[in-house]
């Protein structure tokens, strides 16, 4: 019991057994029926039974979820090889495409290449052809023709006309022999390269200094200087 003393609590006392008496002993509880052990038995399979069935649906949960797991992640790994095969499809069907139109732009480029190519072999079927009766009227103007021998008689003709010109002297050092013309007069005194330059002048633009060195450039210089002279000869008498 507690009391209460001038508004303190006082401390609480224990009442203790009279002294010289024993404490009482505790009554040992009442034996089981037969009955009764049978139920404690029956009770205690069960509760074990019921431990083992949550054990082994504890178990069987966390092996399913191991599964949906493992599950999940091979349909992520599939869902990206799907997707990084649909994207190397995608881009094998443009670069096909592509190469379609490619291959078509070349088919067509081709096409033009060979009709121009025809229409240059053409051109170049009519320039031989003129080139060759040009030839043929130059050869006529120069060299009249006068039955059996007579291109030889015109050329003996001529060979009055040549002049032996001491003054001037050739690449090897002799005297310079020409016809005496105005081209001979045009190319006296003048050096191999200013004769080339002289005749492409001449001569363009449908023949170019390149063009005349490739073509006389192999022969020595005396007949690089005269085919050069007969050259501005038949372009002047053609114009």
């Amino acid at each position: 019991m507690t009391a209460k003393t001038a508004g303190k609590t006082a401390p609480a006392t224990t009442k203790e057994a009279p002294k010289g008496k024993p404490a009482a002993a505790k009554e040992a509880p009442p034996a089981k029926t037969p009955e009764q052990l049978e139920a404690d038995k029956a009770a205690i399979a069960k509760a074990k039974a019921e431990q083992k069935a949550k054990d082994e649906a504890a178990k069987e949960a966390a092996k399913a979820e191991k599964e949906a797991a493992k599950a999940a992640a091979k349909a992520e790994k599939e869902a990206a090889a799907k997707a990084k095969a649909d994207e190397k499809a995608v881009k094998e069907a443009e670069a096909a495409k592509a190469r379609e139109a490619a291959e078509a732009k070349v088919a067509e480029a081709r096409k033009v290449v060979e009709e121009q190519q025809k229409i240059v072999d053409d051109l170049t079927k009519q320039l031989a052809e003129a080139k060759a009766k040009l030839a043929d009227a130059r050869k006529a103007a120069r060299i009249p023709s006068a039955g059996n021998g007579g291109s030889t008689d015109a050329l003996r003709q001529r060979a009055g006309l040549y002049v032996k010109d001491s003054e001037h002297k050739t690449a090897a050092g002799n005297a310079s022999v020409h016809c005496n013309d105005e081209t001979a007069q045009k190319l006296l005194g003048k050096t191999l390269d200013e004769c080339y330059a002289i005749a492409a002048e001449v001569c363009a633009p449908d023949v170019t200094e390149a063009d005349l060195r490739a073509k006389y450039g192999h022969l020595n210089l005396g007949m690089q200087r005269m085919n050069l002279g007969n050259k501005i000869r038949g372009v002047l008498n053609a114009k």
